[in-house]
Protein backbone atom coordinates (compact mmCIF):
# COMPACT_ATOMS: atom_id res chain seq x y z
CA UNK A 1 0.00 0.00 0.00
CA UNK A 2 1.24 3.47 -0.81
CA UNK A 3 0.59 6.43 1.44
CA UNK A 4 1.35 10.11 1.26
CA UNK A 5 2.92 12.09 4.03
CA UNK A 6 1.12 15.38 3.37
CA UNK A 7 3.30 17.92 1.66
CA UNK A 8 5.84 15.32 0.52
CA UNK A 9 3.78 13.49 -2.09
CA UNK A 10 6.37 11.33 -3.85
CA UNK A 11 7.47 9.72 -0.58
CA UNK A 12 6.02 6.27 0.06
CA UNK A 13 5.68 4.58 3.42
CA UNK A 14 4.51 1.10 4.20
CA UNK A 15 2.45 0.22 7.27
CA UNK A 16 4.44 -1.37 10.07
CA UNK A 17 1.35 -3.38 10.88
CA UNK A 18 -1.30 -4.02 8.21
CA UNK A 19 -3.95 -4.82 10.86
CA UNK A 20 -3.71 -1.60 12.88
CA UNK A 21 -2.68 0.65 9.97
CA UNK A 22 0.15 2.16 12.07
CA UNK A 23 2.71 3.84 9.86
CA UNK A 24 6.38 4.49 10.30
CA UNK A 25 6.89 8.21 9.80
CA UNK A 26 10.33 9.81 9.63
CA UNK A 27 11.31 11.93 12.63
CA UNK A 28 11.72 15.65 12.15
CA UNK A 29 9.17 16.10 9.35
CA UNK A 30 7.24 19.27 10.05
CA UNK A 31 4.19 19.10 7.85
CA UNK A 32 0.98 20.69 9.06
CA UNK A 33 1.29 23.53 11.50
CA UNK A 34 -1.74 23.52 13.81
CA UNK A 35 -2.63 27.14 13.07
CA UNK A 36 -6.37 26.53 13.03
CA UNK A 37 -7.60 24.11 15.64
CA UNK A 38 -11.36 23.51 15.39
CA UNK A 39 -13.48 21.62 17.85
CA UNK A 40 -12.08 18.28 18.79
CA UNK A 41 -12.04 14.98 16.96
CA UNK A 42 -12.20 12.00 19.33
CA UNK A 43 -11.72 14.42 22.23
CA UNK A 44 -8.56 16.02 20.80
CA UNK A 45 -8.03 19.28 19.00
CA UNK A 46 -6.69 18.75 15.48
CA UNK A 47 -5.74 20.95 12.52
CA UNK A 48 -8.65 22.10 10.41
CA UNK A 49 -7.38 20.03 7.46
CA UNK A 50 -7.80 16.82 9.50
CA UNK A 51 -11.34 17.76 10.54
CA UNK A 52 -12.26 18.61 6.93
CA UNK A 53 -10.81 15.35 5.56
CA UNK A 54 -12.76 13.37 8.15
CA UNK A 55 -15.96 15.22 7.19
CA UNK A 56 -15.56 14.24 3.49
CA UNK A 57 -14.19 10.73 4.14
CA UNK A 58 -17.32 9.15 2.62
CA UNK A 59 -16.69 10.76 -0.78
CA UNK A 60 -14.78 8.27 -2.96
CA UNK A 61 -13.31 11.05 -5.13
CA UNK A 62 -11.53 12.64 -2.16
CA UNK A 63 -8.21 11.29 -0.93
CA UNK A 64 -8.69 9.34 2.32
CA UNK A 65 -6.93 10.29 5.51
CA UNK A 66 -5.57 7.08 7.02
CA UNK A 67 -4.07 8.50 10.18
CA UNK A 68 -2.50 11.59 11.66
CA UNK A 69 0.34 11.90 14.13
CA UNK A 70 0.83 14.83 16.46
CA UNK A 71 4.43 15.92 16.78
CA UNK A 72 5.69 18.58 19.19
CA UNK A 73 5.03 21.54 16.86
CA UNK A 74 3.28 19.94 13.90
CA UNK A 75 1.08 17.13 12.63
CA UNK A 76 1.88 14.44 10.08
CA UNK A 77 -1.07 13.57 7.86
CA UNK A 78 -0.95 10.07 6.42
CA UNK A 79 -3.10 9.90 3.29
CA UNK A 80 -3.93 7.25 0.74
CA UNK A 81 -1.94 7.38 -2.46
CA UNK A 82 -3.81 5.77 -5.35
CA UNK A 83 -1.66 3.69 -7.63
CA UNK A 84 -1.19 4.59 -10.42
CA UNK A 85 -1.62 8.33 -10.13
CA UNK A 86 -0.28 11.70 -11.16
CA UNK A 87 -1.69 15.16 -10.75
CA UNK A 88 -3.83 16.67 -13.47
CA UNK A 89 -1.13 19.20 -14.37
CA UNK A 90 1.36 16.41 -15.11
CA UNK A 91 -1.31 14.37 -16.94
CA UNK A 92 -2.17 17.23 -19.32
CA UNK A 93 1.48 18.25 -19.76
CA UNK A 94 2.41 14.71 -20.84
CA UNK A 95 -0.57 14.27 -23.18
CA UNK A 96 -0.96 17.75 -24.60
CA UNK A 97 -4.40 19.15 -25.43
CA UNK A 98 -7.08 16.67 -24.35
CA UNK A 99 -9.85 15.57 -26.68
CA UNK A 100 -13.04 17.51 -25.95
CA UNK A 101 -14.91 14.44 -24.66
CA UNK A 102 -12.18 13.61 -22.15
CA UNK A 103 -11.84 17.23 -20.99
CA UNK A 104 -15.61 17.44 -20.51
CA UNK A 105 -15.64 14.20 -18.51
CA UNK A 106 -12.85 15.43 -16.24
CA UNK A 107 -14.59 18.78 -15.64
CA UNK A 108 -17.86 16.99 -14.83
CA UNK A 109 -15.96 14.89 -12.29
CA UNK A 110 -14.57 18.07 -10.70
CA UNK A 111 -18.08 19.54 -10.48
CA UNK A 112 -19.45 16.36 -8.86
CA UNK A 113 -16.59 16.30 -6.34
CA UNK A 114 -17.14 19.96 -5.41
CA UNK A 115 -20.89 19.46 -5.07
CA UNK A 116 -20.36 16.40 -2.85
CA UNK A 117 -17.92 18.33 -0.64
CA UNK A 118 -20.35 21.25 -0.33
CA UNK A 119 -23.18 18.85 0.53
CA UNK A 120 -20.92 17.48 3.29
CA UNK A 121 -20.34 21.00 4.61
CA UNK A 122 -16.80 21.53 3.30
CA UNK A 123 -15.36 24.04 0.84
CA UNK A 124 -11.90 23.37 -0.61
CA UNK A 125 -10.88 26.92 -1.71
CA UNK A 126 -7.78 25.83 -3.68
CA UNK A 127 -9.03 23.71 -6.57
CA UNK A 128 -6.39 23.58 -9.27
CA UNK A 129 -4.77 20.99 -11.50
CA UNK A 130 -2.04 20.19 -8.96
CA UNK A 131 -4.71 19.31 -6.36
CA UNK A 132 -6.48 16.78 -8.56
CA UNK A 133 -5.00 13.29 -8.88
CA UNK A 134 -5.64 11.33 -12.05
CA UNK A 135 -5.99 7.61 -11.40
CA UNK A 136 -8.09 4.72 -12.66
CA UNK A 137 -11.05 2.99 -11.07
CA UNK A 138 -11.45 -0.79 -10.84
CA UNK A 139 -12.90 -0.79 -14.38
CA UNK A 140 -9.87 1.02 -15.83
CA UNK A 141 -11.69 4.35 -16.30
CA UNK A 142 -9.80 7.59 -15.72
CA UNK A 143 -11.01 9.17 -12.47
CA UNK A 144 -10.04 12.16 -10.36
CA UNK A 145 -9.40 12.47 -6.62
CA UNK A 146 -9.26 15.81 -4.81
CA UNK A 147 -6.32 16.38 -2.44
CA UNK A 148 -4.93 19.14 -0.18
CA UNK A 149 -7.66 20.61 2.02
CA UNK A 150 -5.14 22.91 3.73
CA UNK A 151 -6.94 26.05 2.50
CA UNK A 152 -10.41 24.62 3.11
CA UNK A 153 -13.14 25.62 5.55
CA UNK A 154 -16.43 24.40 6.87
CA UNK A 155 -19.17 25.55 4.52
CA UNK A 156 -21.76 27.83 6.05
CA UNK A 157 -24.73 28.47 3.78
CA UNK A 158 -25.38 32.16 3.02
CA UNK A 159 -22.01 33.19 4.46
CA UNK A 160 -19.91 35.47 2.26
CA UNK A 161 -16.31 34.28 2.23
CA UNK A 162 -13.97 37.25 1.86
CA UNK A 163 -10.58 35.86 2.92
CA UNK A 164 -8.25 34.96 0.08
CA UNK A 165 -7.09 31.34 0.08
CA UNK A 166 -4.98 29.30 -2.34
CA UNK A 167 -2.18 30.54 -4.57
CA UNK A 168 -1.98 34.06 -5.95
CA UNK A 169 -1.02 32.89 -9.46
CA UNK A 170 -4.55 31.53 -9.98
Amino acid sequence: MFVEIAGYFPMQYTPQNQQTMKYAAPDGLNITKPTTMPTGVHGKRVPLEVALLLRVAHIPQVVRILNWVEKEHSFLLILERPEPCKDLYEYVTERGPLPEDEARDLMLQVLHIVMACHAAGVIHRDIKDENLLVTTDRHGRVTLKLIDFGSGAFFIRDKIYTDFEGECCY
